[in-house]
């Protein structure tokens, strides 16, 4: 069982090794590299990385004896050997392997000497050992472009290994959850297509509990407008001389939806503009049927959202 001090994670050695998350993941479960738990949490031995990276590069299968065969030899062979595993298959240890092995070692020796984990400290945040530095900003900082004179002067009581550390720590450890919106100025819109996108979004059950809304407030005023005074209707044809010619009923400034009541004789429109609070805008409510009234209302009420959502 290989040492805590010399042991990464998954995500660690699929990121030092270049081999995918499955290729690590099957290594483990055919017990070809050394392993140790700890919390439930399999952590791979540094020195069986450069084997992983050895399996991320080869096009064909081997046997899992094979395997665990090339595994022992990689701890101890130098650079330059040859190991035959048949007569068709000679396996040599490359410098990038060895280097590859080298720097996965040398990383699991920054971890345990860098990394530090405190509740009480950053709420949680892993950060360098003895400061209150996140890694994660470090490394965001570095990956910014971020000069090492100017890392050495802000971060001068730390060592600049803790540098190269933090930024494969980081790459190895990506925060859990959404990703962060970047942030940017206010002004920028999205392109035409995503906002109209995002327009054509609004729920259709709203859009319907709206309109059946409307349907009964226009209802409820054409019933209350009736009962306030039946000589409207004749007054409207003794001034236009037709009965069904749509009028004006409310023309008032701002912006929005809303009623406003120019006759004042109409106490039912009145009555629901001031218990619904509506807004000052503009209404056009024709005389006639209630059906007209209706397709006037959302004629206007689709040019108002229109025109709103730009």
């Amino acid at each position: 069982m290989p040492e805590l001090a010399s042991c990464v994670t998954r995500r660690e050695a699929a990121q030092l090794s270049g081999a995918s998350p499955a290729v690590v993941n099957k290594a483990i479960e055919q017990r070809v590299v050394s392993t140790r738990s700890v919390r439930r949490t399999a952590l791979i031995d540094a020195r069986d990385v450069g084997v992983l990276a050895l399996f991320a590069g080869l096009h064909f299968g081997l046997p899992v004896k094979d395997k665990r065969r090339l595994t022992r030899w990689l701890r101890s062979a130098p650079a330059g050997a040859e190991l035959s595993l048949s007569a068709a298959v000679i396996v040599r240890k490359t410098e990038a392997l060895a280097e590859t092995t080298r720097s996965a070692v040398r990383y699991a020796e920054l971890k345990e000497r860098f990394l530090e984990t405190n509740p009480e400290r950053q709420g949680g945040e892993p950060v360098i050992r003895g400061t209150r530095i996140p890694i994660r900003g470090l490394a965001k900082q570095i990956e910014a472009g971020e000069s090492l004179d100017v890392l050495r002067r802000e971060y001068g009581y730390i060592e600049e290994t803790a540098f190269e550390f933090a930024l494969q720590w980081a790459k190895a450890n990506p925060r859990r959850g959404r990703p962060a919106r970047p942030r940017g100025d206010s002004n920028d819109r999205e392109p035409d297509g995503r906002r109209g996108h995002i327009e054509r979004r609004q729920p259709r059950r709203r859009r319907q509990r709206r309109r059946e809304a409307v349907d009964r407030r226009v209802s409820d005023a054409q019933a209350g407008g009736r009962r306030a005074g039946a000589g409207l209707r004749g007054n409207v044809e003794s001034r236009t001389g037709h009965a069904d010619r749509p009028r004006s009923a409310a023309v008032h400034g701002g912006d929005g939806r809303g009623l406003g009541l120019r006759h004042q004789r109409r106490e039912g429109l009145r009555k629901l503009a001031e218990l619904e609070g509506f807004h000052p805008g503009l209404i056009i409510l024709p005389h006639g049927k209630v059906a007209d009234q209706q397709a006037w209302m959302h004629s206007v009420i689709d040019f108002i959202e229109h025109h709103a959502g730009r």
